[in-house]
């Protein structure tokens, strides 16, 4: 995938599924193009499937659940500690 690099070159124009989608102006023709490449279908669901397969496997969700707790509680007591 394509990084961005000059900012003051993307634009938001309407889409057709989105209200909105990004756009950079390519350098050599000038002219505007998706500012990421756009996977077609057969690479989206098979990224969906192993984002769902990893969301499912019970030792990630867990560990996953376990350090979110962690985390709440760290930030519950510095919280505690600067409240003034």
């Amino acid at each position: 995938m394509g990084k961005l690099q000059d900012v003051d070159s993307v634009h938001l124009t309407p889409g057709l599924c989105s209200p909105m989608i990004p756009l950079k102006i390519n350098s050599r023709t000038g002219e505007p193009g998706p500012a990421f490449d756009i996977p077609d279908i057969q690479e989206y669901f098979m990224n969906l499937n192993f984002a769902l397969s990893v969301i499912s496997h019970k030792p990630t969700k867990t560990f996953a659940f376990q350090r979110l707790k962690y985390l709440l509680s760290k930030f519950t007591m510095y919280t505690l500690l600067n409240e003034s």
